[in-house]
């Protein structure tokens, strides 16, 4: 016979405010206008990011943004 188990999560606020994403960036040293995607875990920041020129103009990929994703370590 198998028993069921309950399990049960913390509390998970319902969103996130856009304001919280841009303090996290900040504090992580990030470009925060040039964060297209964050993900963050126990070992490793991944961070996609506009590309820029050596001049700081925003590069692009046909009609799209030119995107490039760095992983940070975390240590």
């Amino acid at each position: 016979m198998n028993k069921a188990h309950i399990v049960r999560l913390p509390a998970i606020p319902d969103s996130v405010p856009r304001s919280t994403l841009r303090t996290i960036c900040e504090a992580l040293g990030l470009p925060v206008d040039d964060v297209r995607a964050l993900d963050i875990s126990l070992d490793t920041v991944m961070v996609a990011l506009h590309a820029r020129d050596e001049t700081g103009h925003k590069l692009a990929a046909g009609d799209d943004a030119a995107v490039v994703t760095v992983s940070i370590p975390v240590r």
